[in-house]
């Protein structure tokens, strides 16, 4: 089977080492900070629209932290049931 993504994984994954990381969602304009006080390196990883195969539910991105976390952001206003299948579809 063959799974088309979006866009390649190298225009959608970017390391970080910011103190306060910003995750935005341009088609919502909604925004949050994940605070990295040590200053580790982390990989924001864009899901939907990016590295999620193209038609497929993800969330927004997932923030990870390699061996400790993976947290999966999706920024709504609304909707907290779609909300909740993207998360988990992710």
């Amino acid at each position: 089977m063959v799974v088309k993504l979006a866009n390649s994984s190298s225009e959608c994954i970017e390391q970080v080492r910011h103190s306060r990381i910003k995750v935005h969602d341009a088609g919502t304009g909604k925004s949050a900070v994940l605070l990295n006080m040590d200053k580790e390196t982390v990989r924001k990883i864009r899901m939907d629209g990016s590295l999620a195969p193209v038609g497929e539910l993800a969330a927004d991105l997932v923030v990870s932290h390699p061996k400790i976390a993976d947290v999966i952001v999706e920024l709504k206003d609304r909707d907290v049931d779609h909300a909740c299948a993207q998360v988990e579809a992710t």
